[in-house]
């Protein structure tokens, strides 16, 4: 009868309402899960360019919660690495094997999902330091630099080497970019301060340490610079 098929086309309507609206859900679902494994991403990759090595633990909380939204999220896996890798190598871990046992792990994870990830390849490259001699050391950290030339990591990994291999000019210049790729951060600032003082320019140096010490009171490497 018309009656039946009127109510037939209202339940199809319906279901069809239901459909839209349930994928609309997922959709949004999705979205909030994204935003959200991207905000801790974000502040782990913050905390981690910030911290002193002692604490780069302090990145591992905010990235584990990244991963727990999205498992397989290559930026997150490889700041995971080089978070546990910099804590492992710097007094940071109670078991630093099995701490660099786990950081291996999630750079060779992050590497399978994007072989290009520059904190997973710069992990792998800190954990086999002991094996390379200066000029390979120096080569890949090069090879990564060209890859990835505004990551902060990768600059200050490059100015602490050059600057242990006595290379200071070279040094200054990466950490020169390494400022300015991240003006907020604390870390290529005090290094500024140490090369300030190391190459006798004592009153920049101190002018320096003198505005950075009320931005970053706790910071134990500000007050060191």
């Amino acid at each position: 009868s018309e009656a039946s098929t009127t109510r037939r086309s209202l339940i199809a309507a319906g279901a069809s309402s239901l459909l839209v609206l349930g994928g609309a859900g997922v959709w949004l679902a999705r979205g909030n899960s994204a935003a959200d494994a991207a905000h801790f991403v974000e502040r782990g990759d913050v905390l981690l360019r910030d911290a002193v090595p002692l604490e780069a633990g302090e990145a591992v909380p905010s990235l584990r919660s990244a991963l727990e939204v999205d498992p397989k999220n290559a930026r997150a896996l490889g700041l995971l690495a080089l978070a546990e890798e910099t804590r492992a190598f710097n007094g940071g871990s109670t078991n630093a094997g099995e701490t660099l046992r786990v950081a291996e792990k999630a750079a060779r994870d992050a590497l399978q999902l994007d072989p290009s990830e520059p904190h997973a390849r710069l992990a792998l490259i800190d954990i086999k330091a002991a094996s390379l001699d200066w000029s390979q050391m120096e080569n890949r950290l090069e090879a990564l630099r060209a890859s990835a030339p505004t990551n902060v990591h990768v600059l200050g990994s490059l100015t602490s080497f050059l600057q242990a291999a006595g290379r200071t000019s070279h040094s200054w210049q990466y950490n020169e970019q390494a400022a300015a790729a991240a003006p907020s951060s604390p870390t290529p600032l005090w290094r500024r301060a140490l090369r300030l003082w190391t190459a006798g320019r004592t009153t920049e140096a101190l002018n320096l340490s003198e505005r950075l010490l009320p931005l970053w009171p706790q910071h134990a490497l500000v007050w060191n610079a």
